[in-house]
This record gives structure tokens, C-alpha cells and sequence, in this order.
């Protein structure tokens, strides 16, 4: 009971089994955790389906599909200046944050495309916005069965977002030099995961992101992480490790 002496609160003593079982991992170990945990891809684009196009002033708008793996489809917006030399592209991972004072990510897209980029609007695979409305949960259920099948959904999301790069890097009109990755909230580590093993992503930006996985053990409720937890990464890694991994890729947030 907490007016008893020495009791402990549940958080606590997780907390306290977590430092006794933490040790120090190395860069090469995550590299090798994130290869095990089949977050990078082979670099060949996979074949996309445009269901639905627009054109006008601003240029072209796509909705596709492709495969990020056999059997698993995901969906993306191409956001496509008029110009016909190849640009710089961006990958932004959609979201359901909107309010008065955050735009969705679609209007974000519509004015990332304004400056000269390519846009793709990326949903990895079952994201779905619902579960922003249930912050302390996340997409618990999803989560929960992937570890289940020996399987982490934050790294195969990590993983479509890499497709997504494929997709850009493929095309015509897109400096594969230049692509950058987008994200906000817990998202963002999906982003840094993809980001720590494929140089490709040049630049990061980051908005509302956790700085810290092994901080949040400090409190007794946090949101979203579920959506971001890895068995045991917290115990040898965290986030400033993911940027290290990075080399010389930026990261803004």
C-alpha cells in the first residue's frame, strides 16, 4: 500500500529490474539487431498501383498501393511538383494529429510539395488513426500480436517506411541523392529505426517525438509507446543511440 513503509509502486519496481538487467549495446550490435529485426530492404522498388490521380496547378496527385512485403499492401499520396527535372523528395509519415494549431499531414504535404519536392504520404502498414484517441493503449492489440508470431510491428513499420523510400529513390523525377524522411509523435522512432540502417534518408525532421525510450521508465504512465516498444531494445539501447547510427544524416526537430 503507498502509506505503508516501504512500499514500492509497480513502475518502481519494474524500474528497478530494468537497471539490474541493463548493459551497454554497441552500434555494430544495433545495426545487427535492426537486420535481425528485418527492418532494411533489398533497395529495389516494388511494383505500385495508382488507384487514383489528379492533375492541376500544383502539379499531380497520386493515390497508389505496393507491396512491402508478400501479402502486405500498404498505401501512399504522391504529391508531385509540375517540374520535370528531378527534385528532391520527402517522406512523410501520415498521422491523425490535426487541430486548430497542427495541420493534418495532408496540408503539410500540400506545402512541402509547394517548395519543389516530391511528397510521399506514407500509412505503414495498420496504423490506424483511431488510435491516437487512445493514448495510454496505442494499437496495443496489433502490437501484441506480432510478438506473439515472433514479429515486431514498430521495426516491419520501420521496414514499409523503407519501401517508401524504394518507391521515391525508383522514380524518374526524384534525386535519389536527396530524400528525406518526415514524422511526428512516436512515428518518429519508426523514422529513426529506418533512418539508422539506410544512409539513403539524408536528412531527418522530427516534431512531438520522445526523446527517450529508457526515460519514460521514470513515470508511472506514458502515451503512446506501445507503438514503439522492441523486447528488450530499452535494455542495451536508446533513441540517442539510433541517431548515432545515423553518421551524418541531420536531424531536425
Amino acid at each position: 500500500m503507498e502509506d505503508e513503509p516501504g512500499s514500492r509502486k509497480v513502475y518502481q519496481l519494474i524500474l528497478d529490474d530494468f537497471h539490474a538487467k541493463q548493459r551497454p549495446g554497441t552500434i555494430l550490435e544495433l545495426q545487427e539487431e535492426l537486420h535481425r529485426l528485418q527492418v532494411p530492404t533489398d533497395g529495389s522498388s516494388p511494383a505500385v498501383k495508382v488507384l487514383d490521380e489528379s492533375s492541376g496547378q500544383q502539379g499531380q496527385r497520386q493515390h497508389i498501393r505496393f507491396a512491402s512485403e508478400p501479402g502486405v499492401e500498404i498505401d501512399g499520396r504522391l504529391y508531385i511538383p509540375p517540374s520535370p527535372v528531378r527534385k528532391p523528395a520527402v517522406l512523410l509519415v501520415a498521422d491523425g494529429m490535426t487541430s486548430h494549431w497542427i495541420l493534418s499531414t495532408g496540408m503539410l504535404a500540400e506545402r512541402i510539395s509547394a517548395t519543389g519536392r516530391v511528397v510521399l504520404l506514407l500509412e505503414p502498414r495498420d496504423s490506424p488513426g483511431e488510435s491516437a484517441r487512445r493514448p495510454y493503449l496505442g494499437n496495443w492489440l496489433t502490437n501484441s500480436r506480432a510478438d506473439q508470431i515472433g514479429r515486431n510491428l514498430p521495426a516491419m513499420r520501420a521496414h514499409d517506411i523503407l519501401r517508401g523510400v524504394d518507391v521515391l529513390a525508383a522514380r524518374s523525377d526524384v534525386d535519389p541523392t536527396s530524400i528525406r524522411g518526415a514524422a511526428r509523435g512516436v512515428r518518429g522512432i519508426w523514422l529513426l529505426l529506418a533512418a539508422a540502417i539506410d544512409p539513403r534518408i539524408s536528412k531527418v525532421w522530427l516534431d512531438r517525438t520522445p526523446y527517450s525510450l529508457r526515460a519514460a521508465l521514470e513515470n508511472s504512465m506514458n502515451t503512446d509507446l506501445f507503438d514503439a516498444v522492441i523486447p528488450s531494445f530499452a535494455l542495451q539501447w536508446d533513441l540517442g543511440d539510433l541517431t548515432k547510427a545515423m553518421g551524418n544524416t541531420s536531424i531536425a526537430m
